[in-house]
């Protein structure tokens, strides 16, 4: 069996050979050359170039990709869901994440990769809709979107935001994604006529967590714009200390 340690030098070594020649062109010995080791190798710790190349973009296995943290999302409070989804739209395309539209364009031209990419974004889309139904079921989420429509849209986004990101540097800010999720999520209805107080009281927590996102995004760019943070501590009407928290807790999960 291949040493632990050659694992790790395959899939650093994919991530590079993946970003200079993308998918379709990258190989399995190319990588191996680069890693130092033979194309033996590979296969004692992959199933192939795909399942490596899902390793390489940080994705733990073809079984789990695209699942990440809303694969829990069920088993969380359900007065969490629709703030998960909103984080989750608002959170920066990673770089390596980007290596995913080669696939998606790959997959036009390849059936078999077509259809482990569908198996994936459902196992998605599975996640999403499950959070809006428990964001629903909470009182959180009273959008008139169906659940599996929100799940959709979230996916239309995450996709538009890696591509965005191709040739725009500046993607929009977490706070326009926030309240676009907002929309989604709350919609026309505002949980005011619910018969159940406890619905409304979970309605107004969501949207204080989505408040705060925005108070703490709209904090950062003017730290980053370039303003003092006593300034911006004034302007809040908050202790400096508050704002200086807030900066660095926003640098430090970057």
């Amino acid at each position: 069996m291949a040493p632990v340690n050659s694992r790790a030098a395959l899939i650093a070594a994919a991530l590079e050979e993946f970003t200079d020649k993308g998918y379709e062109t990258a190989t399995l010995a190319s990588i191996a050359e680069r890693a130092g080791v033979t194309t033996g190798a590979v296969y004692a710790h992959f199933r192939g170039k795909l399942d490596l190349f899902f390793e390489a973009v940080g994705i733990r296995s073809v079984d789990r990709v695209m699942h990440g943290t809303l694969a829990d999302t069920a088993a969380k409070p359900s007065l969490d869901a629709a703030a998960v989804l909103g984080r989750d739209l608002a959170r920066p395309v990673a770089p390596e994440s980007l290596l995913l539209l080669d696939v998606l364009v790959l997959a036009r031209r390849d059936p078999r990769l077509a259809t482990t990419m569908r198996r994936l974004m459902a196992t998605k889309l599975e996640a999403w809709t499950a959070a809006a139904e428990a964001g629903r079921a909470a009182g959180a989420i009273t959008s008139d979107l169906d659940a599996e429509d929100i799940a959709a849209l979230l996916a239309l986004l995450a996709v538009g935001k890696m591509a965005l990101a191709i040739v725009q540097p500046r993607p929009p800010s977490a706070a326009a994604l926030m309240r676009i999720g907002d929309a989604m999520l709350t919609g026309a209805g505002d949980g005011s006529g619910s018969a159940d107080p406890l619905s409304a009281v979970a309605t107004e927590a969501a949207r204080a967590m989505r408040a705060r996102a925005d108070f703490e995004a709209a904090v950062v760019a003017a730290s980053e714009a370039g303003h003092s943070l006593r300034q911006v501590a004034e302007a809040a009407g908050v202790s400096h200390e508050q704002i200086r928290r807030i900066v660095a807790d926003k640098r430090a999960s970057a």
